[in-house]
């Protein structure tokens, strides 16, 4: 899973839309949309190139989850 807020700080923070956060990034606008808005999940390759780019820790946008079978 994906924690979206540090894309969103991002943008806040340097007055960004998705398309002009997503050419920092280096991947189309719809690429970064689906990132903030899904339904699907990004890839990981993507999520880390996007969070390389912009500066921002890969570790605090993967929320990992750990279920345990009965």
């Amino acid at each position: 899973m994906i924690d979206h807020r540090p894309f969103f700080e991002y943008m806040a923070v340097h007055n960004l839309t998705i398309a002009e956060t997503a050419k920092r990034a280096g991947v189309d606008p719809a690429t970064f949309s689906n990132l903030l808005y899904g339904p699907r999940q990004p890839h990981i390759r993507t999520v880390h190139q996007v969070c390389t780019r912009l500066g921002i820790d890969p570790a605090s946008v993967f929320i990992f989850r750990f279920d345990h079978a009965p």
